[in-house]
């Protein structure tokens, strides 16, 4: 017996354990398959899964969260993110793709605003057209 994780040293007992797993998983999949309100089926070959409804959250859930936000600061995203950068160094890491040049500190805006580009899920010609930055100069 293999004491971390407590399967047997012999492959072909284990194999043995497993397959008889498989075969009790596949009996609780046909089961499921067979019901009528299942939310799962098989359509033209393909396993389907319905999606599931979330669970309604609670209303002191709701009730902290509100409490939680108004004692939020209101703050600019692209602001925060100069604010990390400035604890963190984090854009001393990145380097020119041609090489380890050291990146010219007026490039630094383009480099924060192609980050919250691509954070924010808008990308960069959308970027390029709400701030006085190009999207030539956002690519490179």
């Amino acid at each position: 017996m293999i004491r971390q994780t407590g399967t047997p040293d012999d492959g072909r007992r284990r194999l043995e354990e497993r397959d008889a797993e498989l075969e009790a998983c596949m009996a609780q999949v046909e089961k499921l398959l067979a019901r009528k309100d299942s939310p799962v089926r098989i359509e033209d070959g393909t396993l389907v899964l319905s999606p599931l409804e979330a669970d309604r959250r609670p209303d002191s859930a709701e009730a902290l969260e509100d409490l939680i936000a108004a004692r939020l600061p209101r703050v600019e995203l692209s602001d925060l993110l100069l604010e990390v950068d400035a604890w963190t160094h984090f854009s001393d890491h990145f380097v020119h793709a041609a090489g380890e040049e050291a990146r010219r500190p007026d490039l630094l805006p383009h480099l924060h605003a192609s980050i919250l580009a691509h954070a924010c899920n808008f990308g960069l010609e959308q970027m390029a057209q709400s701030t006085d930055i190009s999207y030539r100069q956002l690519v490179s």
